[in-house]
């Protein structure tokens, strides 16, 4: 692969994760400042840690990785296979998350009351987080034998 390709995938791989920290950022404000206690603003802070910034950016240096192999390691057969799936994995899941820390989707969308759609948002939410690191970091991690080279 190129020194430019290089360039390029890392560029846009480190724009990415500027961009999403931004906006991660605005809305950790936005969400600090609607808590009304202190202790609204504690779990606001734990979450945001744990849930969003954490989270987020492992999915985006999965991403990142996973594109990188893709192109600079030009794997062939399973092994090609696993990296697509792992960035599509990663890009959906990001999507996701994205768009409901921005409330473009809410917990209003969910039927059977507030709290019932407010607990399964949330849930859903951790679902398409560490799942999805786990299970793209290790389709990423898959190799090609070097017997077969």
């Amino acid at each position: 692969m190129s020194t430019k390709k290089r360039n390029v995938v890392l560029t846009v791989g480190i724009a990415m994760i500027v961009l999403t920290f931004v906006v991660l950022i605005i809305c950790f404000i936005r969400d600090s400042n609607s808590a009304s206690d202190n202790i609204d603003k504690t779990i606001t802070n734990v979450f945001y840690v744990f849930g969003v910034f954490l989270p987020v950016l492992l999915e985006e240096l999965t991403l990142m990785r996973s594109v990188y192999k893709l192109v600079s390691v030009k794997p062939e057969g399973i092994v090609k296979i696993c990296y697509i799936i792992s960035a599509t994995l990663v890009c959906c899941a990001l999507a996701f998350q994205i768009l409901a820390f921005t409330r473009v989707i809410t917990k209003d969308i969910l039927p059977e009351g507030p709290i019932a759609a407010s607990s399964r948002f949330v849930a859903l939410i951790l679902l398409t987080e560490w799942p999805v690191i786990i299970v793209s970091f290790i389709l990423g991690s898959v190799r090609k034998n070097k017997s077969n080279l």
